[in-house]
């Protein structure tokens, strides 16, 4: 890139991983669902080995069913597992 903040390299990374409805246990169907993760790093800020980073998974904050645990076949308790909620962090690193 021609812009060298502080005189290091700007890196911007984004992935969307998606997928179509499936077979969950003994038949049961969750639908499908896609999410969009993102991380911006500066790298040799200053000509030095010092990185900062922050990066965020689940960008758009979507609920959705990702599993789902039937435990007993014809009870009619099922439990299910939701995506974890927008996670954004921060992270500094200096390779010697």
């Amino acid at each position: 890139m021609p812009f060298h903040p502080l005189n290091g390299d700007l890196v911007l990374n984004a992935n969307i991983y998606a997928t179509t409805k499936y077979q969950a246990q003994n038949s049961y169907t969750l639908p499908g669902y896609s999410a969009t993760n993102a991380r911006l790093d500066l790298k040799h800020i200053g000509g030095t080995n010092l990185d900062l980073g922050i990066w965020t998974r689940n960008l758009f904050n979507k609920l959705y069913d990702n599993g789902a645990a039937i435990l007993v076949p014809y009870c009619p308790f099922e439990a299910h597992f939701y995506a974890e909620p927008r996670t954004t962090g921060l992270e500094a690193r200096f390779t010697w």
